[in-house]
């Protein structure tokens, strides 16, 4: 089963999930619909881990994040669309009045997952950054993310077209 995670404001039926239900039948793709902004982080990810049968995961953006820490911490891998990683960088410009316990919520995550993901020798961690990012900085992602195998192609936040869509096609059939 594949769990895909949306963006911070976004929809359980994104451009991934519609990508994925042209490769696989609805029922094995799991996207809950969740409010990152109203949220624990570690209420989100705590609720996350109960979808006990994942053997891959999607993120977009800040379900990016939450798909890279799901991916270390059980050990599946993911593939991540534009990632809000490390969100602690992003989440005031983009939840203002977010709780600071939220904030040092993020930050742990963040490090267990990049200590963890930081010494794999084989790649499980397959990253789509589209150059022109006009929310979240690809190269400072591209840098922080030394493991993981980054592709970068032409667009923005928003990644969708045709070379989005094979590249996004080829990571998925490559894991599954």
């Amino acid at each position: 089963m594949i769990l895909n995670l949306h963006g911070l404001y976004g929809t359980a039926e994104n451009t991934n999930y519609r990508i994925l239900t042209e490769l696989y039948p609805v029922t094995e793709i799991c996207s809950p619909q969740i409010a990152y902004e109203k949220r624990s982080p570690y209420n989100v990810i705590d609720e996350l881990y109960t979808i006990t049968n994942a053997d891959f995961i999607v993120g977009n953006s800040f379900g990016g994040f939450l798909a890279y820490v799901m991916g270390a911490e059980l050990n599946i891998s993911c593939l991540l669309t534009n990632p809000c990683i490390p969100p602690v960088k992003y989440i005031r410009e983009l939840i203002p009045g977010y709780p600071e316990e939220f904030l040092r919520e993020l930050k742990d995550l963040t490090e267990l997952a990049y200590h963890k993901r930081l010494h794999e020798i084989s790649c499980s961690t397959f990253v789509i950054l589209g150059k022109d990012d006009d929310v979240l900085d690809s190269n400072f992602t591209k840098n922080y993310l030394k493991n993981a195998e980054i592709h970068e192609i032409e667009g923005n936040h928003r990644l969708s077209g045709t070379t989005y869509k094979k590249l996004f096609e080829e990571l998925i059939r490559r894991e599954n």
